[in-house]
């Protein structure tokens, strides 16, 4: 929506145009002060005309069964969750972070038969298993689609790794990719809007910060049976309501009575309606009961556009804040802080030496799972831990807020301590550390 005008192309190479609380067909549209003509194949399915939906209730039952008759996944609160991304997916506009959706599990277990599943049924929805990055880029900044992307593990070739910028970049308006172009006048850049929803999967984990940007569906083989072919002509129906859901939630009063007044006045106005109508989207939302705000943020757009299945969705998204926590507390991170706070580490002046703290990591793994030095430095530096050295090498200052701010997070509970406790020279961690309980294990 760039001036106020709203159209989408639609099957037989016409737009479906909204004009004052009226869906037309047109042949051609005004966008940006230019003729705008339909693509003559466009990398998304289309709708084939718009459909009414009766009400959005209904409309959410009817995509919830296609889900679920095409799909087996492994929480039933699934099949809402990913009713309410199609629903959001196709009005991007109005969100300020989105989702993404990664399908995760062995060979043969439904991971593209998910894609699929959200191919059929999203806004502008492109799918492919192996799209260069120069294309995905364009793209995205061309049409704005629903990116669905297949067997994620190619995306770690060093070909490739931009993709992932790209996907870390775009899950929040106003974050673009840059990229770097060879021309005749030497290296220019190139800035990209990359924001939408994109839906993974792949049978590796995703680096952690695309993880913890996606809901993530461990997928397992089907339990129950479900079609064997996607229902073509049942999903253009969908479309064509979805469509048509779209248009009755942006459709916005024209303010202007003349073209030059459109072009000048309405990106203003529609940019100030767009965000009142969001919004009024949030407002409804029920607040999440989770600390979490990453999951505050997958998780609002989709209670924003649910009806029926709000509630399932929210107590998904706690279970979701659950298992984040559990995962954070088996993590190396975890060990770490444990073994931190434990009875056995020699101390110069509350400095640890990253070798000692090594070694005693180490003692229970088998030689090929022993970590070097350095990638325990590497994690105590990411815990926040302050490079020290002492006579005997180089350690870690441990800060004993930081200390109790980690046993929160990693290993959970624990009382108050004592400000300005110090360890001794050449003694265990200090009982002030741990005093009252705080620290112990």
């Amino acid at each position: 929506m760039n001036t106020g005008e709203l159209f989408e192309q639609v099957e037989e190479g016409k737009y479906a145009y909204w004009e004052e609380g009226n869906i037309i067909l047109k042949e051609q549209v005004l966008a940006t002060n230019k003729n705008q003509f339909p693509l003559e194949k466009t990398p998304w399915q289309l709708a084939q005309v718009t459909l009414p939906y009766g009400n959005q209730e209904k409309l959410w039952s009817e995509i919830r069964q296609f889900i679920y008759d095409h799909l087996f996944l492994p929480d039933p609160a699934l099949y809402d969750v990913l009713t309410g991304w199609i629903f959001a997916s196709w009005v991007p506009e109005f969100w300020k972070t989105v989702p993404y959706i990664f399908f995760f599990g062995p060979v043969a277990s439904g991971k593209t038969r998910g894609l699929e599943v959200l191919h059929a049924l999203s806004y502008r929805a492109i799918l492919s298993s192996n799209i260069s990055s120069a294309a995905l880029f364009r793209a995205c900044q061309e049409w704005h689609p629903t990116i669905i992307l297949d067997e994620t593990e190619i995306y770690r070739k060093t070909e490739k790794i931009d993709i992932i910028g790209l996907l870390n970049s775009g899950y929040r308006k106003g974050q673009c990719a840059i990229r770097a172009k060879n021309s005749e006048q030497g290296v220019t850049l190139e800035v990209f809007d990359v924001f939408g929803f994109k839906a993974l999967a792949g049978t590796e984990g995703l680096a952690s910060t695309l993880e913890s940007r996606s809901i993530m569906i461990r997928m397992i083989k089907n339990r129950r049976k479900v079609r064997m072919f996607v229902d073509e002509a049942w999903a253009t129906d969908l479309r064509s309501k979805l469509l048509t859901w779209r248009m009755d939630k942006l459709g916005i009063k024209q303010l202007s009575t003349t073209k030059e007044e459109l072009i000048e006045n309405t990106n203003k106005s529609v940019k100030r309606e767009l965000c009142e109508r969001c919004e009024r989207f949030l407002a409804d939302a029920t607040p999440l009961n989770v600390e979490s705000g990453r999951i505050q943020e997958l998780f609002q757009c989709l209670i924003a556009v649910a009806n029926s299945g709000r509630e399932v969705i929210m107590n998904y998204a706690e279970k979701m804040e659950r298992m984040r926590m559990f995962e954070e507390k088996a993590s190396i991170e975890a060990e770490l802080v444990e073994i931190l706070l434990g009875q056995n580490l020699i101390l110069e002046d509350n400095v640890v030496l990253t070798t000692e703290l090594a070694e005693t990591f180490n003692q229970k793994r088998s030689e090929r799972e022993k970590w070097k030095s350095s990638s325990i430095g590497r994690i105590m530096r990411r815990l926040g831990f302050q490079k020290a050295h002492t006579r005997q090498g180089n350690g870690w200052l441990l800060d004993v807020e930081r200390l109790h701010y980690l046993k929160e997070i990693y290993l959970g509970g624990g009382g108050p301590v004592e400000k300005g406790s110090h360890g001794s020279h050449g003694s265990p961690l200090s009982q002030d550390i741990r005093q009252e309980g705080s620290f112990k294990k």
